[in-house]
């Protein structure tokens, strides 16, 4: 039997409504893409507030919070969830609650981690540098629960303008740490589809880096006329090619089909095209991205596409 394996939840955008003190902040209808991006962010800050004003210490807030959303997992009765997190202190916390909660429900690799290094709309990745990044990496080689918890890196953050030669060269830095961790990238995901020449040329760069997973990659899928009408068979042959790409090298797309019907100019969730993934060996894997804001689960996300 398959695994039931969620590979790409965001920790601030899954904790549960109960654990933030909140009714609810979700997005769950699409009236406008451009609307939903938006509201998207301003939802995802609001929630990282109400994370900032619990009262227990930050170490405890993340050891609790990691809590919470394996309890969702465990409940929803999933395999394995690969959550991701910004690179600070606290990861020893989350690890901590992971192998607590494996411990007391009797199960193995359950929780693994993602480090997320964040881009703001500058550009700028705010929660890391050079320094940052050794000293983790030292920490990483000195404690066995790292090695075995820490799976990949992956970078975030508004696309448009983005800093494609600073985040090649945080990806070359890690590789230089190690070979062994998953690098991944959000990218085609949101953005001003005006700029699809600019995106594709970006994917192009981080596949020449051999990154193990694409976040999302709507625009790489979506319907072309939905890109651009006056140029659809210029955006079809560029999506064809890093397809056959992708394909290739055996990159894989983390659809995550809530997201990306919400948050692009896709028509249905249905539209997403599985059977052009199989038809070209493309590797894909379903997911919730951001389960409490999305108000959803794995289970729905399959239920949504299967």
């Amino acid at each position: 039997m398959k695994q039931l394996i969620d590979h790409h939840v965001h920790f601030t955008g899954s904790l549960s409504n109960k654990f933030l003190n909140t009714q609810g902040l979700n997005i769950t209808e699409k009236t406008d893409w451009n609307l939903n991006y938006h509201n998207f962010f301003e939802i995802y800050k609001t929630r990282k507030e109400l994370f900032k004003r619990l009262k227990q210490p930050m170490e405890e807030k993340y050891y609790q919070g990691t809590l919470d959303i394996a309890q969702q997992y465990f409940e929803e009765e999933i395999d394995q969830f690969q959550l991701r997190v910004g690179i600070k202190p606290y990861i020893v916390s989350m690890i901590e609650a992971i192998e607590y909660f494996e411990k007391k429900h009797d199960l193995s690799d359950f929780g693994k981690l993602v480090i997320t290094l964040i881009s703001d709309e500058k550009g700028n990745i705010i929660n890391c540098s050079s320094d940052i990044l050794e000293k983790f990496f030292d920490e990483i080689n000195s404690k066995k629960a790292y090695n075995e918890r820490i799976i990949g890196f992956d970078f975030s953050g508004p696309e448009d303008n983005m800093d494609i030669n600073l985040i090649l060269k945080y990806i070359d830095a890690i590789k230089c740490y190690s070979s062994d961790l998953e690098i991944m990238v959000h990218i085609g995901e949101f953005t001003n589809i005006e700029k699809w020449q600019e995106v594709f040329r970006r994917i192009e760069l981080l596949l020449d880096k051999n990154i193990n997973r694409i976040s999302h990659g709507t625009m790489l899928w979506l319907n072309p006329k939905l890109i651009s009408e006056t140029e659809e068979a210029a955006v079809k042959k560029e999506q064809n090619k890093l397809l056959k790409r992708i394909s290739d090298q055996k990159t894989i797309i983390e659809i995550c089909p809530s997201a990306n019907f919400l948050m692009s100019p896709l028509d249905h969730v249905n539209d997403i095209p599985f059977e052009l993934f199989q038809k070209l060996n493309i590797n894909y894997t379903i997911n919730t991205d951001n389960r409490t804001i999305f108000n959803t689960s794995l289970k729905k996300e399959l239920g949504l596409v299967l």
